[in-house]
């Protein structure tokens, strides 16, 4: 893989790209992967889209920004933010070595976006939070799990999914749902 100066290529949003298109794959859904920039306003409005990564994706901050659970940054710090409660906030745990030992992610469906099309964002604050958000998006186990709490008619709602992580060795660990938001 090779890093570009305007992009970098984070493990969390390569996984979490590989997660994403074989699980589109499996349901029957040709998928196209576009790194860093590549994606204009112009050509999100011309088909559904899945968004990967916050803080290194412009789209997702756009799309997301007025949503209840939003990323925010300051002075270096990442978290996100419960809009609705000033007092919440998610940021990551830090280990002994000021590695991250628990990350978070939040998984944003809009089915009628600022595109017109349907828009799925998957970001997390680092790069095992984004994992772990593409793991809960990608496996049908932790989907039936959300059905089975949802209430009626979610699958035509709107939704943010917040999902918490240990990171061990670099890596996400299977994501653990903090909060969930449908309108």
């Amino acid at each position: 893989m090779l890093t570009f100066p305007d992009f970098g290529l984070v493990s969390g949003d390569v996984y979490a790209a590989f997660r994403i298109s074989e699980a589109l794959g499996r349901i029957g859904k040709p998928s196209q992967i576009r790194i860093g920039n590549e994606s204009s306003f112009d050509e999100l409005r011309n088909s559904p889209a899945v968004l990967i990564g916050a803080f290194s994706n412009r789209w997702t901050m756009e799309m997301t920004s007025d949503l209840r659970f939003v990323f925010e940054e300051r002075d270096g710090i990442l978290w996100i933010h419960d809009r609705t409660s000033p007092d919440k906030k998610w940021f990551c745990r830090l280990g002994p070595h000021r590695e991250v030992v628990v990350d978070f992610g939040v998984v944003t469906r809009l089915l009628d976006s600022k595109t017109g099309h349907s828009v799925v964002s998957v970001a997390g604050i680092t790069a095992p939070g984004t994992d772990a958000a593409a793991q809960f998006i990608s496996d049908p186990e932790y989907l039936s799990e959300l059905a089975r709490t949802a209430p009626p008619g979610w699958e035509k709602k709107n939704m943010q999914v917040v999902v918490q992580t240990s990171v061990i060795d670099a890596g996400a660990s299977p994501p653990h749902v903090v909060a969930v938001y449908y309108w």
